[in-house]
């Protein structure tokens, strides 16, 4: 007889990968959790344990609702919820091999979270992806999941590769004896058709996999450029690198802005709880979030990390109508460099930058040309006021909330703040409007691809601008020279700093992006920052 081991079926299979300093199996499991510990059959020659944990038995709750309108009894089985583990040291690494809820005993901490990625990035037939999950960052964090009808590549699902980041992905491997289907996030799911008894053979070829770095060939090497710090030791290190910094006052790339969008014209302030301000009070509201006051106001022995976790920062309207946008945590916007690597903290989550990334980023937006403008100061924090008393200058014509619609676009938008005698499309936002920025420079680059490419787009702002500047500036009928026109990005900030040192590293990468974009559309592009008193 052929042993049951021997015979080949298709199995799912769930894998995580314990950290290289868990040494023991009793180190994967959770202290409190309730399970036994059962050797494996010396015949096997495997270096492991099964884990395993008495069943429970639950009536689904939804049964009462059925009981309660029904004329006569109904049998309704309980659910079972079964919980396995398979631990298995292959090469020194411990493999957990997770079964029914087994998951929920390991040590979130000690799991290796890049493996399932990475190994399938490594195994993966980059002709036949069947979904990617990716973070874009923009003004927010936005996740995604991009599926498609059939098997194909990468290109199909639309990925920017310098600003978003993979969370996970599924399709098919190249070869098929080491799995039919594969996905990968921090564990590994493999469907195969094997033999039980080949199974440490093919967890041997896992582990090859995640320590290969064939990925970056296979067209995923931009994976490395932003990723998620999903370790948790790693974040407590970076919290308190955090708080050391803060303490020290040390505040020249951490500071605070709301992280959602807001009306900002239609914004009196805001205002952080924990400063014994009166909430209530439209005059506690300031319209710059200055971290220094802020944190002046921490007691000397207090709990730093719980204290901005705990704090709110709330917003209040032209109506005095009060908001709250989340913790001061969440927040914080802060760039950091940690054991020679940078990190960004963004909407309460942490990212570790790639350094060659890193630098090239930096690199090219100190390479933006500067603007010529000598814009003057700015006294008044709010936009729409410098934008105004800007235009009253000879050469400037104002053009800041005045919306023009777009040839079979979905909505109106924007073309400028401000457009001059020398043809330059002028855009200004507050430093401190970090969660706009984004927006910001996407909105130059849009607008200019219209003012090019859209007829009516030209004739509604040659309507708005011919006043100020006469009827000859541009004729709105003839498709411009793009090299005639320039894309000035105008940013007020209280800091005397290049525009790569002063704004968030999310920011510089969307400012590149729109940069690379002008220049692919031969139009000029220039950075000016506008100093704010």
């Amino acid at each position: 007889d052929v042993c049951s081991s021997d015979l080949e079926k298709t199995y799912t299979l769930t894998v995580f990968l314990m950290k290289d300093y868990v040494k023991y199996f009793e180190n994967c499991i959770k202290k409190e959790a309730q399970v036994e510990f059962i050797e494996l059959k010396k015949d096997l020659d495997l270096d492991g344990k099964v884990v395993v944990s008495d069943c429970s038995v639950n009536k689904p709750k939804w049964t009462e609702i059925i009981e309660y309108f029904s004329d006569k009894d109904i049998e309704i089985d309980c659910n079972v919820s079964n919980k396995a583990l398979l631990l298995l040291r292959i090469n020194g690494r411990i493999f957990a091999l997770t079964f029914g809820y087994g998951c929920s005993f390991l040590i979130d901490e000690n799991i290796e979270k890049d493996f399932g990625l990475k190994t399938a990035l490594n195994l993966i037939d980059t002709n036949k992806i069947k979904s990617i999950n990716s973070a874009t960052i923009e003004d927010l964090v936005v996740y995604t999941q991009k599926q498609s009808g059939f098997a194909t590549e990468q290109s199909s699902f639309d990925i920017n590769t310098i600003n978003d980041i993979m969370t996970s992905v599924t399709g098919t491997t190249k070869n098929d004896s080491l799995a039919i289907r594969i996905s990968g996030k921090d564990s590994l799911l493999v469907t195969i058709k094997m033999s039980i008894s080949e199974l440490k053979e093919k967890l041997c070829c896992y582990l090859d996999a995640y320590k290969s770095n064939y990925y970056k060939k296979n067209g995923f090497d931009w994976i490395d450029n932003i990723r998620e710090v999903r370790d948790k030791n790693l974040k407590e290190n970076l919290e308190n690198e955090l708080i050391r910094l803060i303490k020290k006052k040390e505040l020249n790339n951490i500071y605070i802005s709301p992280s959602e969008n807001i009306d900002w014209m239609d914004s009196i302030g805001f205002v952080l709880t924990g400063m014994n301000k009166k909430k209530d009070d439209s005059v506690s509201y300031e319209y710059e979030i200055d971290i220094e006051k802020y944190i002046s106001c921490f007691k000397e022995n207090c709990d730093y990390l719980s204290k901005l976790k705990r704090d709110k920062l709330k917003r209040i309207d032209l109506n005095e109508n009060e908001q709250e946008l989340g913790s001061v945590y969440n927040s914080i916007i802060a760039n950091i460099r940690f054991e020679n690597n940078a990190f960004v903290l963004n909407d309460g989550i942490w990212y570790k930058i790639d350094s060659s990334f890193y630098d090239s980023v930096i690199g090219f937006v100190s390479k933006i040309p500067k603007s010529s403008l000598n814009l003057p100061v700015c006294k008044d924090t709010k936009e729409g006021v410098y934008n105004s008393n800007l235009s009253k200058e000879k050469g400037f014509a104002l053009v800041d909330k005045k919306l023009t619609s777009v040839e079979g676009g979905h909505k109106s938008i924007e073309p400028c703040d401000l457009f001059t005698k020398n043809k330059q499309f002028i855009h200004v936002k507050n430093r401190h409007a970090s969660a706009q920025l984004s927006h910001l420079f996407a909105q130059g680059r849009v607008s200019a691809q219209c003012f090019i490419e859209d007829e009516k787009f030209r004739h509604q702002l040659y309507e708005i601008v011919k006043k100020k500047l006469g009827n000859d500036i541009f004729d709105y009928k003839i498709k411009p020279n793009p090299q005639e026109y320039e894309v000035v990005y105008a940013i007020i900030s209280k800091y005397n700093k290049p525009v790569e040192e002063d704004l968030p590293f999310f920011s510089l990468v969307n400012l590149m992006l729109a940069v690379k974009e002008l220049n692919r559309m031969n139009i000029k592009s220039s950075v000016v920052m506008i100093k704010k008193e």
